[in-house]
């Protein structure tokens, strides 16, 4: 799922920066958890923020990016800085 975003996002022109705690060590993969466990109410990976914000998991991105919204909303989410 993670490659199917990357290459959404480098679509729409993103350069992107992953973490990718499956190979993170063990204390900072959990402290990543657990922070977004606090920030989101959840865990679950990936997710997804473009400048600081909150975009949402891999579905939801990757079903935006086939219906063209995806564009839209990182064309609104850059500009509300």
């Amino acid at each position: 799922m993670t490659n199917r975003v990357k290459a959404a996002m480098s679509e729409q022109g993103e350069k992107p920066h992953f973490i990718d705690i499956d190979h993170t060590k063990s204390d900072e993969a959990w402290m990543i958890q657990k922070a977004l466990r606090r920030w989101l109410g959840y865990w679950i990976t990936p997710q997804v923020f473009v400048n600081g914000m909150h975009y949402g998991g891999a579905e939801l991105l990757l079903d935006n990016h086939k219906t063209g919204l995806l564009a839209d909303h990182l064309k609104e989410m850059k500009t509300e800085l």
